[in-house]
């Protein structure tokens, strides 16, 4: 886990040394264009958010925060993260396609840790296809009920996994990205677990390009049932 955290931490802090030093060397040179500065100065910050980001992740995998559950509506959930996700990520085309039926769709469940999820998936479906070179395909999220449990799975067009990868996909610090630490499917994995629910990722059934991920939760009336 050291090595895994000093590994990360070093490309961020790397890159924030790399672009101090250029703004620098600009200034000695008297090169004082703001355009330049301003671009250095940016991805500074980037990078130093990206540090902070790989830090609030180990806290969240050592120190998991006290759940507050509570009756929610998960299609509604789920439509304002994809509403949240594509204001951040206007490049994104996330189809949401919840089913038009009858069925609750009331789960017992933090939203806060369901967003946090969907976020993850969301994120992970736009780089897939970005590393894959289509970026512009869309990224499905589809709702079903089904045998007491309410489903959301999302679908990519990105590169897939090897069959090899779907077996580490959930392990802590296992990614198959460059720049990545490899929890978020791990917490992910464990906040679904925590409600009762699974979360699991296949091939697509159609033969196409991509992977698709999903959970499933009990729906509440199910769980009073019990």
């Amino acid at each position: 886990m050291a090595s895994a955290i000093a590994h990360e931490l070093n490309q961020p802090l790397a890159a924030i040394g790399n672009f101090a030093r250029g703004m620098a060397r600009r200034i000695t040179a008297g090169r004082l264009e703001p355009a330049p500065l301003l671009d250095g100065t940016h991805e500074i910050v980037t990078q130093s958010e990206r540090a902070a980001s790989i830090i609030r992740n180990i806290r969240a995998f050592s120190q998991k925060r006290a759940s507050e559950q509570k009756s929610v509506d998960l299609k509604a959930v789920v439509g304002e993260t994809i509403a949240l996700f594509t204001g951040t990520h206007p490049q994104a085309r996330v189809i949401w396609q919840p089913a038009e039926t009858p069925e609750v769709s009331t789960v017992v469940a933090d939203p806060v840790q369901i967003q946090q999820v969907m976020l993850n998936l969301l994120k992970n479906a736009l780089d897939a296809q970005q590393t894959a070179g289509r970026a512009d395909e869309p990224i499905e999220v589809q709702f079903r009920a089904e045998a007491g449990a309410c489903v959301i799975t999302v679908r990519d067009g990105g590169c897939g996994l090897a069959p090899e990868q779907f077996a580490r996909l959930f392990e802590p610090f296992f990614t198959t990205k460059t720049e990545g630490l490899g929890l978020g499917l791990s917490l992910s994995k464990g906040i679904i677990e925590s409600l009762g629910g699974t979360l699991s990722a296949a091939a697509h059934d159609d033969g196409k390009p991509g992977l698709a991920i999903g959970f499933s939760l009990p729906r509440e009336e199910s769980q009073e049932d019990l």
